[in-house]
């Protein structure tokens, strides 16, 4: 999870009611990314030596990043899809969830 206990954002594990943060500088985003070895270890730590303990709510819960990354795979709106896929390509389509189709899906983008 990220918290803000009042100065700045920060990792740490919730339990129960307490908040339990890592060292400043660690982000979730940091942790992520090999086989979940990382994200355990700063579990562990924050169960055993945590850099600091607030009550829950004491604290301001956060989203978990701040800048998630993007991928270049979802595209950032239908314009851009039919640009990037021309006219002949048929209906845009796009990967996020929650996106409904503009009234014309013709592929051409409005001028």
């Amino acid at each position: 999870m990220t918290y803000d206990a009042g100065s700045g954002p920060r990792a740490g594990l919730l339990g129960g009611e307490t908040v339990r943060g890592l060292p400043a500088g660690v982000t979730l985003l940091g942790l992520l990314g090999d086989d979940g070895e990382r994200l355990a270890d700063a579990g562990a730590t924050a169960r055993s030596a945590p850099a600091e303990v607030h009550p829950l709510a004491g604290v301001r819960l956060l989203a978990p990043s701040r800048d998630p990354p993007r991928s270049g795979t979802v595209c950032a709106s239908w314009t851009t899809c039919a640009a990037a896929t021309g006219p002949s390509a048929g209906p845009p389509t796009c990967t996020r969830p929650g996106r409904r189709p503009p009234p014309s899906t013709s592929g051409t983008p409005p001028p």
